[in-house]
């Protein structure tokens, strides 16, 4: 929520062919401030100039051929450096369509290419990138990790309803979870939330069961928060904060929505 006096801190900067904007990054990486990336169903667009001006991003398939996926969106994009990059794609599941649900850059978001290497998820909700590996939550094969940039995957969960990531830069990380109520899910343990306190090589089961798509860690401290409730259920979402680095929420007085993320 912003504050009145915030309001008129906010203009609009791009008025392009977009359709439905999924996932807006900015770069923390060393010497890449300017640089941000918008997910707009099937395209990409970036900038590098703090976005003053947008320019859409070409993908391709490995063969060379121009080859924009033909259904679904760009649901989350990550960085490793300031060229090194890669997306995950939701719902491109057109028919005889080869290309997986991966997006690579290696010039800074300029181009894409699809991994198609065996193994890829096809589909999936959020991806994270740091010094232990390549992370996916897939909607298909479940979590996922490489350790080669793509070429080869592990499954550290084979279980499909996770979704977004967040970490501190401290080693601390969470992988939310859809919830534990919708009709479409298999009776059985509630989808608790992952966390790891070591940048991602081990994680374990927190105390979180309760829907949430984009939960966000503050750099450098304890502190986490997410918008989370119950999608399936209609349940009114609440603004919950973690202190101990995301391993327990509890929710924030005062503040719900029917469906805000953050």
């Amino acid at each position: 929520m912003l504050a009145t006096s915030a309001s008129a801190q906010w203009t609009i900067n791009f008025k392009g062919p977009l359709k439905q904007i999924r996932v807006v990054k900015f770069l923390d990486a060393l010497n890449a401030p300017t640089q941000g990336y918008i997910g707009d169903d099937t395209g990409i667009w970036y900038t590098n100039n703090t976005g003053t001006t947008w320019i859409r991003a070409t993908i391709t398939s490995l063969n060379g051929t121009p080859n924009p996926f033909q259904s679904g969106w760009v649901n989350d994009i990550t960085f490793k450096d300031a060229n090194n990059g890669f997306a995950v794609i939701y719902g491109n599941n057109v028919p005889g369509t080869p290309d997986a649900g991966i997006l690579i850059t290696t010039n800074g978001g300029v181009n894409w290419t699809f991994d198609d290497n065996p193994g890829t998820p096809d589909s999936g909700r959020g991806i994270y990138v740091n010094n232990n590996g390549l992370f996916v939550a897939s909607c298909d094969k479940g979590f996922l990790v490489s350790h080669d940039n793509g070429a080869t995957w592990k499954a550290i969960d084979t279980d499909n309803h996770y979704t977004g990531f967040a970490f501190n830069g401290n080693g601390e990380g969470v992988l939310a979870t859809e919830g534990s109520s919708c009709q479409t899910f298999p009776a059985g343990p509630k989808h608790l939330w992952l966390y790891t306190a070591d940048d991602g090589n081990t994680w374990v089961h927190n105390n979180m069961t309760t829907e949430s798509w984009q939960p966000l860690g503050i750099p450098t401290t304890d502190r986490f928060f997410t918008s989370s409730g119950n999608y399936c259920s209609g349940v009114s979402e609440v603004i919950m904060k973690s202190d101990n680095s995301g391993y327990a929420f509890a929710p924030v007085p005062g503040y719900n929505s029917p469906n805000d993320t953050l």
